[in-house]
């Protein structure tokens, strides 16, 4: 598979986007025709924010790394969505707790005065 990315002479990488700048990775655009609207995009600035670049072509081999059950996958989706519900049920309640003490701290100095 044949991707692209535009390349500073200075060997930064595009991050495309409508005011584009550059780092050490880059977007990839996966087709020729996306990175033709990207600068169809950019109009008339096309030729200040991409003066001195080129246009690389990388090859991507697509290899098998790992394999495992769906179900399995799965699993763990509804595990990480558990304990994120978790962490945030445990922040609202510290939130609420914080709440309810300063509401106390001021009904105590309310009722000091009397």
């Amino acid at each position: 598979m044949i991707v692209y990315k535009i390349r500073r002479k200075g060997g930064l990488f595009s991050k495309g986007g409508s005011w584009p700048c550059f780092n050490d990775k880059g977007k990839i655009w996966k087709r020729r025709s996306d990175l033709t609207s990207h600068l169809n995009q950019l109009n008339s600035r096309r030729s200040e924010v991409y003066a001195e670049t080129d246009i690389v072509e990388f090859e991507i081999e697509e290899r098998e790394v790992q394999s495992y059950p769906l179900t399995s996958y799965l699993m763990d989706v509804l595990d990480r969505k558990a304990l994120k519900e978790q962490a945030r049920q445990q922040h609202r309640e510290i939130a609420e707790r914080k709440l309810r003490e300063r509401q106390y701290q001021k009904l105590k100095k309310e009722f000091a005065d009397e």
